[in-house]
């Protein structure tokens, strides 16, 4: 699979359609229920079916189509269970105030808290015009509402740990870090730290939203049929190495459009690394590389400037013809060299040793 040509590695892949995951959204349902947090009452808005999205009128482009996707959306009307994400809008406030990381970039993070002093209103988690979904709790005494995609989706993060279940996996939770597209930021650093307050559990560390790879200006999606596939590039003989530094040398903050330029200068980067490391160099080099990429990596995940250190590193190594050191300066730069190595395949997954 395209996971092990990439070697990353998974613990539990999971489907909404798993029974414990049906089991963990309906206790979850329940206790944010017992805790006042979940009501009935009678939505109306615009729904994009795309987005799986409800949208206030306000925000929808011309001929009430999506904002994000550009598509129709559809005037629905229906009875629904309301999570009281209003009433979680000042502790979500004091969250971003109080913890500069919570939401990375900066810029996205300002976006996430204009939005919320915009004023939040109660969220839809519940529909009754389709059937396929997961049911509400028996407790519910209520067979016609199913749990509504957001509820739902986000639930996923907690039932793969066993959360409400026998909870056995719950000690990595407080360490958690979202990765996610812009354009599902809000659904992540706004309804779903929601959620989790309603719970008493802890807020993630890090919401961080990357940029979109794009083709011809238009976002690479499903639906419009431009993707680029990973698996056909390595079956072209590409090394994945070298896909991943196409990737990593787009600022994850903005847009980028995709090009075979980028793969080629990637593939370049990469055999000027490999070559450099086989070369004698500096120990003081070496180690300065490898703490100024944990550093630049801890401030706000600059990838560029990392980038740009490690070809700094390597250039001073190409220059570099001989080492005149002793035995005891030859083992030592060894050792170092096997830090660089390592520090890239940790942190970039990207290998200096094919």
């Amino acid at each position: 699979s395209l996971w092990d040509e990439f070697e990353i590695s998974y613990d539990h892949f999971i489907r909404t359609t798993d029974e414990e995951h049906k089991q963990t959204v309906q206790n979850v349902f329940e206790k944010m229920q017992a805790n006042g947090d979940i009501y009935k009452g009678e939505y109306e808005g615009f729904y994009c079916v795309s987005c799986e999205t409800f949208f206030n009128q306000r925000d929808l482009l011309e001929d009430n189509r999506c904002p994000d996707c550009g598509r129709v959306t559809s005037l629905v009307k229906e009875e629904s269970y309301f999570f009281k994400l209003s009433k979680y809008e000042d502790a979500l406030l004091k969250w971003y105030e109080n913890d500069e990381l919570c939401v990375i970039p900066k810029g996205k993070k300002n976006e996430v808290v204009s939005f919320v002093k915009g004023g939040l209103k109660d969220l839809s988690v519940t529909r009754t015009s389709f059937d396929w979904g997961i049911k509400l709790p028996k407790s519910a005494n209520d067979d016609k509402h199913v749990m509504y995609v957001w509820l739902d989706a986000l639930i996923n993060y907690l039932t793969t740990l066993g959360y409400s279940r026998d909870n056995a996996r719950m000690d990595f939770w407080p360490h958690t870090t979202h990765i996610v597209g812009k354009d599902i930021l809000r659904f992540h650093a706004v309804y779903w730290p929601a959620f989790l307050m309603s719970l008493g559990l802890p807020l993630p560390k890090h919401v961080a939203a990357h940029g979109w790879w794009t083709i011809d200006g238009e976002k690479m999606s499903k639906s419009l049929g431009n993707l680029v596939f990973a698996s056909k590039l390595i079956e072209q003989g590409v090394d994945p190495s070298a896909i991943r530094l196409g990737l990593y040398a787009s600022h994850y903050r903005d847009d980028r459009q995709w090009s075979t330029e980028i793969l080629d200068a990637a593939i370049e980067r990469l055999q000027r690394w490999r070559v450099a490391f086989k070369l004698p160099g500096s120990v003081q080099r070496d180690r300065a590389m490898v703490r100024g990429v944990h550093a630049t990596l801890a401030n706000d995940l600059d990838t560029p400037r990392v980038l740009f250190l490690i070809d700094q590193w390597a250039d001073a190594r190409l220059e570099q013809s001989a080492y005149a050191g002793d035995a005891a300066d030859a083992a030592a730069l060894s050792e170092s060299s096997e830090q660089v190595a390592h520090a890239l395949e940790a942190l970039l997954g990207v290998r200096l040793v094919p």
